[in-house]
């Protein structure tokens, strides 16, 4: 299984960008107390090989297949491997976007046969 993703460090309730700009500048005392004091997860947003070998590579599907398979294959996974947040819902992207300005968004549009529509698929993982 092959997942995209990046590792993050929540500080004070929040994803910190510098924190984790910290710890891979420490040295490896440094990085230790550091990793002890605020562990670090990893946000997966896509799943990009399948363990499966009849599904495989899954680069050529649509991402919302893609993204079923993320929450199938990372159903019983927990903390501090986590899929990242999404939403078709176009309130709840609106609250997102006011809320998580600071910490950055990212979206993007989906074509499907029945209609065009937007995705909120992750937060971005940094100070804006």
């Amino acid at each position: 299984m092959v997942l995209d993703g990046e590792a993050v460090i929540w500080r004070d309730g929040r994803l910190n960008f510098a924190a984790a700009q910290s710890r891979a500048a420490s040295s490896t005392t440094r990085a230790r107390a550091l990793a002890a004091r605020y562990p670090a997860s990893y946000v997966c947003w896509d799943v990009l090989q399948h363990p499966d070998p009849q599904i495989g590579d899954c680069r050529h599907l649509p991402y919302t297949e893609r993204r079923a398979f993320l929450l199938e294959l990372l159903a019983d996974v927990g903390p501090p491997i986590q899929v990242t947040p999404a939403t078709d819902d176009r309130a709840v992207a609106v609250l997102w976007y006011d809320a998580l300005r600071e910490q950055g968004i990212a979206g993007d549009r989906l074509q499907t046969r029945q209609c065009r529509l937007g995705l909120v698929r992750s937060i971005m993982f940094g100070a804006r």
